[in-house]
């Protein structure tokens, strides 16, 4: 499988400061040609005639990566500053990896520059594993995974709510024994007292299943005449004291 993708004519733009000419064509682009890399630089790839700042825009558009080589000339260079812009305008925030930093000397980076994780090739570095670090991520690899992206304008999938629990079948109302409650009632209460007690306690009760919640309705109604009476017939509805 090719390196490059159809969009991009090159793999990586080499982006240096000709003080650090000698290491980037001895040693760098040796290696990543020995590759198979499709490098772009500004002396094989620069149009002759072009402005220089068109060129180095033209090999950023042209390259799916531009690797800085980071010293203290790179950094304090002016040209190389413009091709740190126009890479890190593709990708501000470097969720493409579109800008490479290559730290070969030590230098006070930028914060733009600085925020970016860079590959140590500085002396007494481990050379071959960082150059291998370095091959994957031009080549598109990835270590970890990379996080969903959210298009511009628009939003994450909606949460959908989770389906309700299915209402409870009802029950069946419970047997009670009537002769035994009647019995507990007119032993603990006389008619006055409950009354009171089931008029505070019953007629304003929803009624969400007649036979279970007038059943207390029903026994205390049967215990007294006059607390039956009390009882509007839209919370004790006749058919229900006719079965007690």
């Amino acid at each position: 499988m090719p390196a490059t993708p159809p969009e991009f004519p090159y793999d990586v733009f080499i982006s240096y400061c000709h003080a650090d000419r000698e290491w980037v064509w001895n040693w760098l682009i040796p290696r990543l040609k020995a590759e198979g890399l499709a490098l772009c630089t500004d002396q094989e790839s620069f149009e002759i005639g072009v402005p220089s700042l068109i060129n180095m825009e033209n090999a950023v558009l042209a390259s799916r990566h531009t690797l800085l080589v980071l010293t203290p000339a790179y950094v304090g260079s002016e040209w190389t500053l413009y091709e740190q812009i126009l890479t890190q305008t593709q990708d501000p925030i470097g969720l493409r990896q579109r800008t490479l930093p290559v730290l070969r000397e030590p230098c006070e980076l930028p914060p733009r520059i600085a925020m970016l994780t860079y590959l140590d090739l500085r002396e007494g570095a481990d050379a071959g594993r960082q150059m291998e670090r370095l091959l994957n991520a031009i080549r598109g690899g990835r270590s970890l995974p990379v996080p969903p992206a959210v298009p511009v304008g628009g939003s994450r999938a909606p949460v959908v709510a989770a389906a309700a629990a299915p209402a409870p079948s009802p029950q069946p109302a419970p047997e009670f024994d009537t002769a035994a409650v009647r019995e507990l009632l007119m032993a603990a209460f006389g008619d006055e007292e409950l009354t009171t007690f089931c008029y505070d306690n019953f007629r304003k009760s929803p009624i969400v299943d007649e036979k279970v919640l007038l059943a207390p309705i029903a026994v205390a109604a049967v215990t007294s005449p006059m607390i039956a009476a009390c009882l509007s017939p839209a919370t004790f509805p006749p058919h229900l004291r006719i079965a007690w």
